[in-house]
């Protein structure tokens, strides 16, 4: 089912703002986005009803949650299946869907490798943050979140630690054994010169990962400065969101 679709994951280490970066794709790209913060909650539902299951997947989800929680990888073994349940559950309830822009995908070689069999391409979206700047981000975020805080991010900095630590050892290996698919882009760069930079990369693949016409068509909203298209852009940035939904091309 899932070989007609593509992926645009967007990885890096934690606070990178790959969720916002996500949106502000699918809003160029004149699509409904179902990126990090849609697969987030959807993923985490998922876990949330394997948690209540009888026999061995539940066993196996409950044995590894509190790693979770305490900035561990679920392992590739659970992390897949969950994966591909939450994508096929979505694709089958939505068989127009062409695409799909998630959040935290891939973070290991197994899961790279398993994406090429699941999707009919891919693109991998890195934005390096500097460690220091990323637990900055972290505690940004836990003074804004009022009681609304990110379970992956409320242990604070032990949790940060482990995460760190998770990313170098299983998401940068992934990352350095990538070719044309990886996209490197910095947190330091200005917003639109990443946006420019991805759009580009995409159009110019070898292999197609969406219609030329629809990455032009997204660079030009880029470059018009157009109001409606911008607003939007700064409402993502503001953190009003856009209208949760799937890829449908425009």
């Amino acid at each position: 089912m899932t070989k007609r679709v593509t992926l645009i994951g967007g990885t890096g280490l934690t606070g990178n703002g790959k969720t916002t970066f996500l949106d502000l794709l699918a809003i160029l790209l004149n699509i409904s986005s179902c990126g990090g913060r849609i697969v987030r909650a959807e993923m985490s539902k998922i876990i949330a009803r394997a948690l209540k299951m009888h026999g061995p997947v539940g066993d196996e989800v409950r044995k590894f949650k509190p790693l979770m929680d305490a900035g561990g990888y679920l392992p590739d073994h659970i992390a897949l299946p969950v994966f591909e349940l939450w994508l096929n559950t979505t694709l089958g309830k939505h068989n127009q869907i062409e695409g799909v822009l998630a959040g935290g995908v891939p973070r290991t070689i197994v899961q790279k490798k398993k994406i090429k069999e699941l999707f009919r391409s891919n693109v991998i979206i890195d934005i390096k943050i500097d460690p220091d700047h990323s637990l900055v981000s972290i505690m940004k975020r836990l003074e804004q979140a009022g009681s609304e805080v990110r379970a992956d991010d409320a242990g604070g900095i032990p949790v940060f630690q482990n995460r760190l630590a998770e990313f170098n050892n299983y998401t940068v290996p992934m990352l350095n054994s990538c070719n044309g698919e990886l996209i490197r882009l910095s947190r330091e760069q200005q917003l639109e010169e990443r946006l420019e930079q991805t759009l580009v990369h995409i159009r110019e693949m070898e292999q197609p990962v969406l219609p030329k016409n629809v990455v032009t068509k997204a660079l030009n909203r880029l470059y018009s400065r157009n109001h409606q298209v911008h607003g939007e852009i700064r409402n993502v940035i503001d953190g009003k969101g856009i209208t949760p939904g799937l890829i449908a091309y425009v």
